[in-house]
């Protein structure tokens, strides 16, 4: 998909809004990039999420819901797995993992505590709004990011986690390209409405400690890599849907153009015979409206 996004990304830089059939045809995802193109079909309008305002970002409809995490067989390993509910207005999760040791607090009390006994879903939200909570874990040296750009499942193993008691915070993000009103509330395209699961008590990782090493490598080369691939993705669509505004404008140009070259004609014709009955009527005054028209045609 990467590699597909980089061949469209290319094209479109070099072709204009009727001059590129075969990447219309992988934009309305045909697998035969030389096959024929549909000149009565054109470009696809490609539909992307609405932009959503930065004003929102720290509201109820960001909140990972569900956050749970359990053990899993997974490559031949027992494995915590992570699943949670990704919002709506969302584009991808970032995940913390913390030591059962780190206690993320609050005047309510801890995080775990707050979040299991809030009265309403507005009194735990406004809570959320007023703490950040992930910033606690990023300032601990004993908290790791373990995935920064997560979008393809609801679920997450972690296959490098470390032994121990250990449990996961979670919050939802919105592609920076679909904020509106950034401009007043700074750069932040991740919400405070964080999710956190339940404690993992005692847990042990039976990766050998070299392999645990290369995989969390590994995930962050991942983490990055599908942090390109959106970017291009992104663009790749709103390039599409350009070429799609720019191919109508030149169908309704051509319309207007088609229908003033129409009336043209008509404006032309008329002219013709009025002339032509205004000259024969000139030539012989005598004559009726009738006869001049006959004589015409």
């Amino acid at each position: 998909m990467k590699f597909l996004s980089l061949i469209i990304l290319a094209h479109l830089f070099y072709f204009g809004c009727t001059e590129a059939p075969e990447i219309s045809n992988l934009l309305n995802n045909k697998s035969d990039v030389t096959g024929a193109y549909d000149a009565t079909k054109g470009w696809k309008l490609i539909q992307q999420k609405k932009p959503l305002s930065a004003f929102l970002i720290d509201e109820s409809i960001l909140k990972v819901n569900g956050a749970q995490v359990g053990l899993q067989d997974y490559l031949n390993y027992e494995t915590p797995v992570i699943s949670f509910f990704l919002p709506s207005l969302a584009d991808y999760i970032e995940i913390i993992r913390c030591p059962a040791s780190v206690n993320l607090t609050s005047r309510q009390g801890k995080l775990l505590h707050v979040e299991a006994t809030a009265r309403s879903v507005d009194e735990l939200s406004s809570l959320l709004r007023e703490v950040d909570f992930w910033k606690q874990a990023q300032d601990s040296s004993k908290c790791t990011l373990i995935s920064s750009n997560y979008s393809t499942s609801l679920t997450f193993h972690d296959e490098s986690a470390s032994s121990g008691s250990i449990y996961y915070l979670l919050r939802a993000c919105v592609n920076p390209s679909r904020l509106a009103d950034a401009k007043f509330t700074g750069k932040r395209n991740c919400s405070r409405q964080v999710g956190v699961t339940m404690t993992l008590d005692n847990y042990t990782n039976k990766r050998d400690e070299k392999l645990i090493s290369a995989i969390a490598s590994a995930s962050q080369e991942k983490h990055k890599m599908d942090a390109l691939g959106r970017s291009i993705y992104t663009k790749t669509i709103e390039l599409n849907n350009q070429l799609f505004e720019c191919e109508k404008r030149e169908v309704d140009r051509q319309i207007r153009f088609t229908r003033k070259a129409a009336i043209s004609n008509i404006i032309g014709l008329g002219l013709s015979v009025g002339a032509s009955i205004y000259g024969a009527n000139l030539a012989a005054p005598d004559m009726s409206s009738m006869d001049i028209f006959k004589s015409v045609w």
